[in-house]
């Protein structure tokens, strides 16, 4: 089914609000590169900030409420509407801003991973199907769905490193792994119309951005 053109432009108002909203008030890098370093290494962290990797603190402590607060103005959505609309991986440590998980649970026929051989693929097709555990888990940050009015799925990255080849090498990484989810067709409640990253850039000297604004 085709987007018509209206549709792009309004996801794409929804989209660039957003964005401009996780901008704002934002304390500089260094101080959410202390902060988020802090809760990963603290060994009595709270069971909230017990997430996987940094991306995932960066994201909840910071995108997910803004997504969550953005989406429910924009389409004028109650509490218990905003919650259904906004699938998280972490939903049940986030009850107030998701109620469902935003996993495809047949997984993706293809390996996230670059550069995988043809032939591995094929291997793994050729064994028993499994929707507990598919060969390809199919696991983005997040999405917004009905009854929100655009379907857009979110992948998070972090990038604390710096360096010029290491910023363009994580930026072609996370563009891809955002189409990566993008690209799946619907299945079960699973249907997402575009794909949106999130970028937490906290090089010493923004060399992620720096990448990503050297684009044509």
């Amino acid at each position: 089914m085709s987007i018509s053109a209206d549709e792009k432009a309004s996801a794409y108002e929804f989209l660039n609000v957003l964005r401009d909203s996780l901008n704002e008030n934002l304390p500089p890098p260094d101080t959410l590169k202390s902060e988020f370093d802090a809760i990963w290494m603290n060994p009595n962290k709270a069971e909230r900030e017990k997430l996987e990797s940094k991306e995932n603190i960066a994201f909840y402590k910071i995108a997910a409420p803004r997504i969550f607060e953005t989406a429910k103005e924009a389409a004028n959505l109650t509490e218990a509407e905003a919650r259904a609309a906004f699938r998280c991986v972490y939903f049940n440590k986030f009850p107030e801003l998701s109620n469902a998980n935003v996993r495809r649970r047949p997984g993706h026929p293809f390996p996230k991973k670059l550069g995988v051989p043809p032939e591995k693929i094929y291997e793994s097709w050729l064994k028993p199907y499994s929707d507990t555990f598919p060969a390809n888990q199919a696991w983005p940050e997040a999405g917004l769905c009905a009854p929100f009015p655009h379907k857009i799925v979110f992948e998070a990255k972090y990038f604390d490193k710096g360096g010029c080849a290491a910023a363009q090498s994580q930026l072609v990484t996370a563009i891809y792994e955002t189409v990566y989810y993008r690209g799946l067709p619907a299945c079960n409640g699973w249907a997402y119309d575009f794909g949106c990253l999130v970028a937490f850039d906290v090089s010493p000297a923004g060399d992620l951005k720096a990448a990503w604004d050297a684009l044509p």
